[in-house]
């Protein structure tokens, strides 16, 4: 389930049905397979429709430091995987992810 912040702990639960947070969070949690499965599986249960809300949710996620490193590092996957195919100058998560990304002190994810 998801831990308890104030300020965020109610936008991420109206942004998603419980079914669709446990989904998301269990995917996240996926950390023994490959990246692009992980994304496959995304795609499955979350359709085109729905990946921006639920990209939103991964960055609140993300923001409030709620994730360990691995379910970071599929987050950050997930959220350049959604738009890896289109053709816009950037996607509405790189400033978030790059904000995430400054802020941390963790390698990894630096390198990420």
């Amino acid at each position: 389930s998801l831990p308890s912040t104030p300020r965020r702990r109610f936008s991420a639960r109206r942004m998603l049905s419980p079914q669709e947070l446990d989904t998301l969070l269990n995917l996240l949690k996926e950390s023994g397979k490959p990246f692009e499965n992980i994304a496959q599986s995304f795609y499955k249960n979350f359709p085109k429709s729905e990946q921006f809300k639920v990209g939103c949710v991964i960055c609140m996620l993300l923001q409030d430091q709620l994730l360990t490193q691995t379910q970071r590092l599929v987050g950050f996957y997930l959220l350049y995987d959604i738009y890896r195919n289109e053709t816009l100058p950037t996607t509405p998560f790189v400033p978030i992810v790059l904000e995430t990304v400054e802020q941390t002190s963790d390698v990894v994810e630096r390198k990420f």
